[in-house]
């Protein structure tokens, strides 16, 4: 008990002697030494709990590889997060520790490795790495089956389906999904210059289209 109190008075004696240094005075020096020492209680019951908590492994999941789909190796991720019972929570931090290079690099600076909103850190990987609503429009068109495996060719088409409607920020209604599909057309009918331009302005277009029917 007396190490710690006297730990305790000379954090207080450094944390004065640092405020002094940044020009604070006595009223406000009082107020910061107080916020300061509230952090550092924090910290230390944050570290207690990561100790008493740790973050569950999850198991046959490898690391994702260079040469690897981000979208079909995250489903994979998901499925098995899912199947051994790890709170979702715990998911953005577990998905950083199998990337690597830039991903993991992404994730780390941003501070999106310790975010526990799975779904709004995956869209935002998925932005960053450039799976955008073109990239998984294009990649639903491009699908095609291997090796007679009709069921994978399935699950991949309907996957890159659902992303490229997620990316498209649409609401999923019957109309919403009808002018999707309609922007789709016309962009596989133009020429790639066309295509160049009208990407900014095929869903105003598609609007007009729609609006007169």
């Amino acid at each position: 008990m007396a190490t710690t109190r006297s730990a305790r008075r000379q954090l207080i004696s450094d944390l004065k002697e640092e405020g002094k240094l940044i020009g604070l005075t006595d009223d406000s020096l009082a107020e910061w030494v107080k916020e300061e020492l509230r952090r550092v209680e924090d910290a230390k019951v944050e570290v207690v709990a990561k100790v008493c908590n740790p973050v569950p492994r999850l198991r046959d999941v490898a690391a994702m590889t260079v040469d690897e789909d981000l979208g079909a190796y995250v489903r994979h991720f998901e499925s098995q997060a899912k199947r051994q019972g790890i709170d979702p929570k715990d998911w953005s931090l577990l998905l950083t520790d199998k990337m690597s290079g830039q991903l993991k690099t992404f994730l780390v600076e941003t501070g999106l490795n310790l975010h526990h909103d799975f779904e709004s850190v995956k869209v935002k990987l998925f932005t960053h790495a450039g799976f955008n609503e073109e990239k998984y429009r294009v990649r639903f068109h491009q699908l095609v089956p291997t090796h007679d495996d009709m069921r994978s060719f399935a699950v991949n088409t309907e996957a890159a389906l659902r992303a490229w409607v997620q990316q498209s920020g649409i609401k999923e209604t019957f109309e919403d999904l009808m002018n999707l599909l309609i922007v789709d057309r016309i962009k596989a009918v133009v020429t790639c210059d066309l295509l160049e331009r009208l990407n900014g302005a095929a869903k105003k277009l598609c609007m007009m289209i729609t609006g007169w029917r």
